[in-house]
């Protein structure tokens, strides 16, 4: 292999990933993926077949509740990078209507550091932030 900067001749060339760390977050990623599939294929239909939307909403109310704040906002961390603009829209309407402010604006300030800035705005302009 000849020696280069360029990242993408490097990544071709099947060394890119082990120079940028690339491979780490590769796998993060296919292991992120293979969890949401499982959700989707196996965790989602089970709780639709056995809990209403009440008793969901019940659990994580009583989750959320018994969850350390600084706990709950480094799960948050991970999670809004992984949510859909109109899931993360769905989130923070639902925290507006719900959370006190103290939470709600805890919850914000995790979002706008975990998500890029063009998807915040896009969050706030829809949330009506």
């Amino acid at each position: 292999m000849r020696f280069t900067n360029h990242t993408s001749y490097r990544i071709l060339n099947g060394s890119g990933f082990r120079h940028h760390n690339c491979d780490r977050r590769a796998s993060e990623l296919t292991g992120v993926l293979a969890v949401r599939r499982r959700e989707e294929v196996t965790i989602l239909p089970a709780t639709r077949k056995y809990f209403t939307d009440e008793h969901l909403g019940a659990m994580r109310a009583n989750i959320q509740r018994n969850t350390p704040p600084e706990r709950y906002a480094e799960w948050m961390s991970w999670m809004f990078p992984l949510l859909n603009i109109n899931e993360l829209t769905d989130t923070f309407v639902g925290l507006k209507k719900s959370a006190p402010a103290p939470v709600f604006e805890n919850m914000a300030r995790i979002a706008e550091q975990a998500i890029s800035e063009e998807r915040w705005k896009a969050v706030k302009a829809k949330v009506g932030l």
